[in-house]
């Protein structure tokens, strides 16, 4: 008889089990983000996310970065945009009204 070992400890398990314990909640605060990001767009008030990949994506590939997603922060109506270059991650902050780069972080 074949003996086989668990590939999961009991703690990865348990973070595991942890963070799928409340998916609606998590499920509901990305709804919110959502639903705010479209009625912002459709007001007017913010650009699209295409609008401000389109004048960030490809300056960050030209410098050699990989485009990993974005998010948006219905508080201060900014899109954070996420690139990795090597093994550095690379933060820029975008202004979600004017597509003005408005920080950054990382090389």
């Amino acid at each position: 008889m074949v003996k086989f070992k668990p590939c999961f400890s009991a703690a990865l398990l348990a973070i595991l089990l942890a963070q799928s314990a409340s998916p609606a909640w998590g499920q509901q605060g990305r709804r919110d983000e959502q639903d705010r990001v479209r009625e912002e767009q459709r007001k007017g008030t913010i650009q699209t996310l295409r609008q401000i990949e389109a004048n960030v994506v490809p300056a960050m590939q030209r410098r050699g970065a990989q485009y990993i997603g974005a998010e948006f922060d219905p508080a201060t109506l900014r899109y954070r945009l996420k690139f990795v270059r090597q093994s550095s991650v690379i933060w820029i902050d975008v202004d979600g009204r004017s597509g003005a780069i408005v920080a950054q972080a990382g090389n």
